[in-house]
């Protein structure tokens, strides 16, 4: 008689254990509706389609399956970046547009703040510099109250 295992539920690597767990610390850290998950029940789901993996990259649809989870209990915000792609982002410069800013009239201060991506720490200070010096300005030459 032969005992027989299963090799169909293997569990995963432990690198791969290590960057989810890190991954949903994270989440639960610094995103604005971690409070609005099951995080047992998450970690349950996320425990299960790991089985098997060994590689970081296998990971994707596990992270998928979280920022999802995130998405449905309303974060229209988080999203996940490859290191490659961070990389690309940090090398290149931002050439996105400005923020603006206007008095608008009646005490109103009108401030207008495009989409920013940047992984380039200096065009980050410069870009939020360049919205502080914007409200300055507008409280400095009017009275607001809006």
């Amino acid at each position: 008689m032969f005992a027989q295992t299963s090799t169909s539920d293997p569990k995963p690597s432990q690198a791969v254990v290590e960057y989810l767990n890190r991954f949903q610390l994270i989440i639960k850290k610094e995103a604005l509706y971690a409070d609005s998950i099951n995080w047992g029940q998450l970690s349950r789901e996320v425990t299960e389609k790991s089985r098997g993996l060994v590689t970081l990259k296998e990971c994707r649809p596990v992270i998928d399956h979280i920022l999802r989870t995130l998405r449905n209990a309303g974060d229209k915000h988080s999203f996940f970046m490859p290191k490659e792609k961070v990389a690309s982002e940090a090398s290149s410069s931002n050439n996105g547009k400005q923020a603006e800013s206007r008095y608008l009239g009646d005490g109103v201060g009108y401030l207008k703040i495009p989409a920013f991506t940047s992984f380039d720490s200096s065009a980050r200070r410069a870009f939020t510099q360049s919205i502080r010096s914007q409200i300055e300005a507008l409280q400095t030459q009017n009275k607001l109250t809006g």
